[in-house]
Formats: structure tokens, sequence, C-alpha cells
């Protein structure tokens, strides 16, 4: 595999920003937003459109829920379900299936009583795909510094194929310590962009079971979370002498500032294969994980 270029070089040692509520670099590169159409929507008075844009077989949607960060529990799952309700009739009636999803969430962790807002979040989530009925795609959900609750959706007009982590539980599967509603996601989904296959991985932590592992031990959650990554590449392709090698794109959430530097060094090390590695502060969805990575691989070999 080649080493990083020069620009993943950079990235990763760049200063260290808040992460903006938007999909990775890669996605904009397929499909940039800033010409995308206003779809007015009228299912909740949360909800005042969709920014869409299409092109060719792939569709880039984006929802935003305004003063979430303020809403009470209830509200909140509530404006969440429509959300999902929303984005996905849409999708579907332009012939398109969600292949991955990106969710940013406000004070992620601030708490209602014995939740907090991610678990109030799940809720919401929850209760969409038990109405829609729906295999969920791989999806990150992170905690950012807003008021709004903004949901990306990257969709195709094939269905991907949803892949779990043999090392994790399905993350529908989780225990009641996580919330009365569980997350509803795939850890990765295989999907086709621009008629290649693709391994897309979701955020990815240092997780085993549904447990998480090394509280506050930087090197051995990012040694888990690398095991993790490799674990779900491996169930597509195994046989891989280093999986980890072979993805393209990496996004890094850095739950501490102060860990920024050593976190960006490790992951240029790992992935020797990436064109582009972005890092960015960004809560966690557990307070104990330092750190979350996703990526993406191609299955078939790159072009010359």
């Amino acid at each position: 595999m080649p080493t990083p270029t020069r620009r993943a070089i950079a990235a990763a040692h760049a200063p260290f920003a808040p992460l903006t509520p938007e999909a990775p670099n890669w996605v904009s590169a397929l499909l940039p937003l800033t010409a995308a159409a206003r779809h007015s929507v009228s299912v909740s008075p949360h909800i005042d459109g969709i920014d869409v844009v299409a092109r060719g077989d792939l569709l880039r949607a984006r929802i935003a829920l305004a003063d979430a960060r303020a809403m009470d529990p209830r509200t909140l799952a509530g404006a969440v379900r429509d959300a999902y309700l929303a984005i996905w009739r849409l999708v579907g009636a332009r012939g398109r299936h969600p292949i991955r999803l990106w969710n940013f969430v406000p004070g992620i962790g601030d708490r209602f009583g014995d939740l907090d807002r991610y678990m109030v979040f799940n809720r919401g989530r929850f209760e969409a795909f038990a109405e829609l009925d729906a295999r969920p795609p791989t999806s990150s959900g992170v905690g950012i510094a807003s008021d709004d609750l903004v949901v990306e959706v990257l969709a195709a007009t094939a269905a991907g194929t949803p892949v779990e982590n043999p090392r994790q539980v399905s993350s529908w599967m989780y225990s009641p310590c996580y919330g009365p509603r569980p997350p509803y996601f795939a850890r990765a989904t295989i999907a086709t962009l621009d008629d290649r296959p693709w391994l897309l991985i979701g955020g990815t932590a240092s997780i085993v079971g549904e447990d998480s592992c090394h509280a506050d031990n930087l090197g051995a959650q990012l040694d888990e979370t690398f095991a993790n990554v490799c674990a779900v590449i491996e169930s597509v392709t195994p046989r891989q002498s280093d999986p980890i090698a072979h993805v393209e794109d990496v996004r890094v959430y850095v739950a501490r500032p102060e860990h920024g530097g050593e976190i960006a060094e490790a992951v240029q090390r790992r992935f020797t294969g990436a064109r582009q590695i972005e890092v960015a502060i960004a809560t966690v969805c557990r307070p104990e994980l330092l750190v979350e990575i996703e990526g993406r691989v191609c299955l078939t070999p790159r072009r010359a």
C-alpha cells in the first residue's frame, strides 16, 4: 500500500478544531452540498426542510433540528423520530437507499436524570426504524459544540449490505444499561460508489462485546479500536496481511484536545494506505471513550 500523501500528513498535524456537523471530505468530493436544493417538509414543527444533492446513482441529504439542545427528552425523541422518517421517505421517493449516516448530537452526554441525550436520541431513532421496518446502514454518532442536531445521509440506487463486527455485540442487542432503547446501526456497510464496491466503516471505538475497555488508557484504547477496525475488514475480506492498511479515507474523533497529537501520530502510523486523515475534536457517545475512528475501504484494487 502507498504511504500517506502530503495532504494526509498535513491534516494529521494541523491544529485540531472542533468538529463541524458535516460528513467527511470524501463525501463532499462525491457530492458537495454547496449547491444543494432545499426540499420543504411539514411533518414536524422542528424541521423546515431537507438539503438534497444528487449525482448519478448517489444522493446526499442533510436535515437539522434547530435548538435541539434546549428540547426536553420527549420532544427530542419525537423530533429525531420525525427527522429519520422524513429523510428516509424523501430518499426512497427518489429511488435511493441509505447506505451511510452521520449523526451530530449537541451535548451528547448531557444528563436528563437517569438518561443522557444520546440515549434519548437512540429512542427516537429506534422508534423510526421500528415504523420503517428497515435494516439500518452503518452510522456514526458524536457530540458537537452546537445547539442544533444534524443528520446526514448518503444514499445510492443499490441497497447496501450491512456488516457486523465479530468482536462486538450488534448495537440493537445492547443491554438496558445503555438506555431503554438500544442504538440501531450496522458496524459497516458494503455499498457501490461510482461503480466500485466499498466497505464503509462506521464510528469504531474501544468496545468489546458491548462494554467499553481500558478507561483512561489512551494507548490501550487505540490498540482496541485498531483491532476492531481490522476485525470488520477481515469479516469481509479475510486473509489480508494488514487489513487496516487498506483503509483509504479516515476520520478521527478526539474526545480531549490534549490527546490530539498522540492520536494523530498513532493513526498515521497504522493507516499506512490512507489518502486522507481528518482529525477533529468531538465528544464520543460514552464519556469513558477517548477516541473514535471511521473510514472506508475499496474492495477492488485501485485504478492506476
